[in-house]
């Protein structure tokens, strides 16, 4: 799908991509073809008149990725029919105490069945090849899909149960589901294990030591670095960027690891009739990763 505005290509890849796991409690956005073909003429109208939806995230205050990845999937759901957002970004509490966040409840409105959504957008490095969450690091070896699947399931999903909560939309029955998007990268060149309960279709990707660059970065590509909110979705470029030959990317990824260690998103690019399109991406890091991270 073709689409100019730069948040609505978000948006259609936050609600078309693939859930990284498949637990019965993961979530799709689509609830049939009909609902799909719908968001996606819905898409396509607000793309030929984006000004009322630059407008609204250009109100947005800055705010970490994973939160305007949030806004991203409120402002679908608020411009969707089938759906009736009842509830976002709504504390719980107990007496004085704040116990937690509750991402979003959901009407379907054709069905009537209430769901609680938690959203979650993760990036995650495969550091040996094992089925183990555990092994699924984030860039700069700060947090790993095991930990943070537990504070998922077992701390925010169990928040629609919460007494308050039933007040506020009602005792009938609320599902706890768990809209989980991202992308999985692998170490170039070595054999990989599928983490216990992927999807099959999740996204793939790569990442190399920075000494394992020329194994990597085709010359027949121009490289760009990605970053945040930029790696949201396939990159794409109408007009020309800030590019480089794959010796200059060689060039500033090691004058970059001489003096930080912060791991960096870069993509591939070929040039279409329709922009420059992102061809391949990976996360370069430092020789000791993830042992060395952010902090030198």
């Amino acid at each position: 799908m073709q689409l100019l505005n730069i948040h609505l290509r978000r948006i259609h890849w936050a609600i078309s991509s693939s859930s990284l796991l498949s637990y019965p409690f993961c979530t799709d956005y689509f609830k049939d073809e009909e609902h799909e073909l719908n968001v996606l003429a819905k898409l396509s109208q607000l793309d030929r008149q984006p000004e009322m939806v630059n407008a609204h995230f250009d109100n947005l205050r800055h705010m970490p990725m994973g939160k305007y990845f949030e806004q991203l999937v409120f402002f679908m759901l608020k411009n969707d029919n089938r759906y009736e957002l009842m509830l976002a970004n709504h504390q719980v509490r107990e007496g004085n105490r704040t116990i937690g966040e509750l991402d979003l409840i959901v009407k379907d409105t054709q069905t009537q069945q209430r769901e609680h959504w938690e959203i979650a957008l993760k990036f995650y490095l495969q550091c040996d090849s094992s089925p183990r969450h555990q092994k699924l690091i984030g860039p700069n070896a700060v947090d790993d899909l095991a930990r943070k699947m537990e504070k998922l399931t077992k701390r925010q999903m169990p928040l629609s149960r919460h007494s308050s909560i039933q007040y506020l939309v009602g005792a009938e029955k609320t599902e706890s589901r768990l809209f989980l998007k991202g992308q999985l990268f692998y170490h170039l060149g070595k054999a990989f294990i599928l983490p216990t309960n992927a999807n099959p279709n999740h996204e793939k990707n790569w990442w190399c030591h920075v000494s394992e660059m020329d194994e990597m970065l085709s010359s027949d590509l121009k490289w760009c670095i990605l970053d945040k909110p930029d790696w949201i979705g396939r990159h794409q470029r109408n007009v020309d960027f800030k590019q480089l030959s794959s010796n200059g990317m060689k060039e500033h990824l090691a004058k970059h690891f001489e003096s930080d260690n912060k791991s960096v998103l870069i993509v591939g690019m070929i040039q279409t009739e329709n922009g420059w399109i992102e061809n391949t991406r990976g996360f370069v890091v430092n020789n000791n990763w993830p042992h060395n991270t952010l902090r030198n």
